[in-house]
C-alpha cells in the first residue's frame, strides 16, 4: 500500500465525514467510488475506527434519535435505513429497542399525521392516513388504531 494513497483516502474520508457522521459502509462505498483499492479502504476504515472517528454504534444511535425525533418515522422505516447504511442486524435491533422505549408509538403516529396533513387532517380519507403511516415505518395495526382513535371510532 502506498502511503500517499492512504493519506489521500484519509483526506477524502474526513471531508466526507465532515458533512455529517457516517457509517463505516458509507465511507467504504465513497472511497470505492473515488477509485481507492480495497486494501487502502480497509486500512483507512481501521484507522478511523481506532481513532474513534468512525463508530457504527454511535452513528446508529445518533441517526435513530435524529430520524425519530425530527421526522417521527416508525421502527420499520428506521430499520430499513440503518440496514442500508451497513449497520448489523443485532445493532439495529438494539438501537430500535433503545430509541423507541422513550416514545409512545400512538403519540408519534398522531404527531406524524398532524404534521403531514396539518389542517387537512379531518378532511383526509382514513385509508390514506393509514397508508402514509405504514409507508413511514409504522405497523398496520398501530396505524389503524391511531386513525380509529383520532376519529373517535372503533374499527373491528
Amino acid at each position: 500500500m502506498d502511503k500517499n494513497d492512504f493519506d489521500k483516502a484519509i483526506e477524502k474520508a474526513m471531508h466526507f465525514i465532515g458533512y455529517r457522521p457516517r457509517s463505516v459502509k458509507e465511507v467504504e462505498v465513497r472511497l470505492k467510488q473515488k477509485g481507492f483499492d480495497d486494501d487502502v479502504i480497509d486500512n483507512v476504515t481501521a484507522y478511523l475506527k481506532d481513532e474513534e472517528i468512525l463508530d457504527d454504534t454511535k452513528f446508529a444511535q445518533m441517526w435513530a434519535l435524529d430520524r425519530v425525533s425530527g421526522k417521527k418515522i416508525g421502527p420499520y422505516k428506521l430499520k430499513r435505513e440503518l440496514l442500508q447504511k451497513g449497520i448489523s442486524d443485532d445493532e439495529v435491533e438494539n438501537v430500535i429497542a433503545s430509541v423507541y422505549k422513550d416514545y409512545d408509538i400512538f403519540q408519534l403516529c398522531a404527531r406524524f399525521l398532524s404534521e403531514k396533513f396539518r389542517e387537512r387532517l379531518g378532511d383526509t380519507d382514513d385509508r390514506k392516513k393509514i397508508e402514509v403511516l405504514v409507508r413511514n415505518g409504522f405497523s398496520y395495526s398501530d396505524a389503524r388504531g391511531v386513525v380509529a382513535s383520532l376519529n373517535n371510532d372503533n374499527y373491528k
